[in-house]
């Protein structure tokens, strides 16, 4: 189910009301606060995206070696 919503979810968020929350000169350890949320939402889409993966991978082989054996 969170595989269908997370492009949706990375969709939003990258939208223009969002992205502009953090338009400002804020400055998070030297970097303006925009970067730091677009790289931050960029990489936790990708995090998610790896463990969904891996735990549909893990219960399709979980599904396998039940009908075999």
């Amino acid at each position: 189910m969170i595989a269908f919503f997370l492009p949706w979810i990375g969709l939003l968020l990258f939208m223009p009301p969002f992205v502009k929350l953090f338009d400002n000169q804020l400055r998070i350890f030297g970097v303006p606060a925009i970067g730091v949320f677009l790289f931050g939402v960029w990489g936790g889409l990708i995090a998610i995206s790896f463990a969904v993966q891996s735990r549909l991978d893990r219960d399709d082989k979980r599904k396998a070696e039940e009908n075999a054996g």
